[in-house]
């Protein structure tokens, strides 16, 4: 009977913990329209069938995950690498903080597990891109300055032609 009871035991051991997901959770800075990729290892290695949830208000509530990946205007591709490695890339073109589950799940088995994925999508607020004598290009605001101070050089340089202009004028009138 001992037997029995120790055999139930590591039987149900080894059931409970065949599948792992690594990581758990992630969390990922983006730019809108800009793609970042993360790798997720799941074993057993299987084939998988694969799904996601998300949610733009909660990150603990989790009955909240109810928006596919197309309402949230997310776009997700995956691939298998190899020893139950997968490559997820995602390409947000909406800004806001998003927060998901990948989950796997297997038509072998009634087993599913996920990983927790936070994304922080920035709008990176591009003005056009100008490409100016001095070679430099405005791209964002962080460049603000850099343009201003470009115009401000330009400026200075258009008004000092007109100046050396008006000196070379008024001197040919004299000597004439």
């Amino acid at each position: 009977m001992n037997k029995i009871i120790i055999i139930i035991f590591f039987l149900s051991i080894s059931f409970v913990s065949a599948i792992k997901i690594s990581p758990t959770q992630q969390s990922l800075k983006i730019n809108q329209y800009e793609t970042n990729c993360t790798n997720i290892w799941i074993l057993p290695e299987e084939t998988y069938l694969i799904g996601s949830w998300w949610s733009n208000d909660e990150r603990e509530n989790l009955s909240k995950y109810v928006l596919n990946p197309e309402k949230i205007k997310l776009k997700i591709n995956y691939s298998y690498i190899s020893n139950g490695k997968y490559n997820f890339c995602f390409t947000p073109n909406q800004e806001g903080s998003f927060f998901g589950i990948i989950y796997f799940y297997s038509k072998k088995s009634m087993l599913e597990i996920g990983t927790l994925v936070e994304l922080d999508v920035e709008n990176k607020n591009l003005i056009k891109k100008i490409s100016l004598i001095t070679g430099n290009t405005i791209a964002d605001k962080d460049s603000q300055i850099d343009f201003l101070l470009t115009i401000i050089i330009l400026l200075l340089l258009g008004l000092l032609y007109f100046i050396l202009k008006r000196l070379i004028f008024s001197r040919k009138n004299k000597n004439s």
